[in-house]
């Protein structure tokens, strides 16, 4: 297994345990994948609930990009939405 498949399945486990989802519960799940030389985070939340997603987008963004540096994570990632 090289890094880049190893941090994908670190991001899969951390982001989608109660870790993140137990702090912003309109988020469903999240989606990690590769696409060329780097990690693509896919968000998927309810839409019902749009507007407190989008008021603490940054939190939430702020929150992935700290559990990827405790859990040693290397590759080069992007968030979306």
């Amino acid at each position: 297994m090289d890094r880049m498949e190893h941090d994908i399945n670190v991001l899969d486990k951390i982001l989608n345990s109660p870790v993140l989802l137990g702090i912003y519960p309109f988020i469903s799940r999240v989606h990690v994948y590769q696409f060329h030389k780097h990690i693509d985070i896919v968000i998927v939340f309810d839409y019902s609930r749009k507007d407190d997603f989008f008021f603490n987008r940054d939190n939430i963004h702020i929150t992935i990009s700290d559990l990827a540096k405790m859990a040693g994570v290397e590759t080069k990632y992007k968030i979306h939405p």
